[in-house]
């Protein structure tokens, strides 16, 4: 049976905001339109996501209650630390019956960012399954005024 995966865009898209906070000084993301691709591997078969894009401000890097992700609003962060260089968390996530919960890792690199976050998920109080979805973000160009 194929897991139902109607958590991922929004966990795409809020993983496209995962900011880290930042100083003058710091290598870390641009602001700029960013796209966002992801590949979902199963173990058995990978399929990809559909790519997200979104503009990300100076203000949206700056802000650190912005620059955490939130999937859905469906999703609980623990275990987060940011650095300008990267971002490690842990989350939990309900979206109907389906159950996840894992660890990512995000690597900023100033015009991109690259990342693995690591699930396990149940539907229905089925089996738990694993999952991980490989993110690969690029700035783009700036954002449309």
């Amino acid at each position: 049976m194929r897991p139902r995966l109607a958590f991922l865009p929004a966990l795409a898209a809020a993983l496209l905001l995962a900011l880290p906070p930042v100083t003058a000084a710091a290598q870390s993301m641009q602001p700029g339109q960013w796209t966002l691709s992801m590949r979902l591997d199963f173990g058995t078969h990978s399929e990809n996501a559909a790519p997200v894009s979104a503009c990300i401000t100076q203000q949206d890097i700056d802000d650190p209650t912005k620059a955490l992700p939130r999937p859905g609003g469906r999703c609980v962060l623990s275990n987060v630390e940011r650095t300008p260089e990267r971002a490690t968390y842990e989350l939990a996530c309900l979206d109907g019956s389906l159950q996840s919960k894992g660890k990512a890792l995000i690597v900023y690199r100033g015009d991109r960012y690259d990342g693995d976050v690591h699930l396990s998920y149940s539907e229905h109080g089925g089996p738990v399954r694993e999952m991980k979805m490989v993110i690969a973000a690029r700035r783009t160009g700036d954002c449309a005024k």
